[in-house]
């Protein structure tokens, strides 16, 4: 049972240093979906937060896009977000 519990704690500890997440963290990350913290606790924030909206908060922009791959960056420019001009071909 110890050499099980050292092994685990080493392992925590890697991850811990090397992602700045638990394997707990990680354990929950995939269970619910989300971006989870169990020391998020400590500073009074909810444990699971929503992957996307995470995101969009960090990247601090007032209008996103998604690219084909469904990840969302920040359009800073009026020309970026206006609609293609179709034309209809008969």
């Amino acid at each position: 049972m110890d050499a099980i519990l050292t092994t685990l704690s080493g392992a925590d500890f890697v991850t811990r240093t090397t992602t700045d997440k638990g394997i707990v963290d990680h354990g929950l990350d995939e269970v619910t979906g989300k971006d989870c913290k169990v020391s998020n606790l400590i500073k009074d924030k909810k444990i699971c937060e929503d992957k996307l909206i995470k995101q969009m908060e960090e990247l601090n922009c007032d209008t996103f896009r998604f690219n084909e791959d469904g990840d969302v960056y920040c359009v800073e420019k009026a020309e970026e977000y206006k609609r293609p001009n179709y034309q209809l071909q008969y």
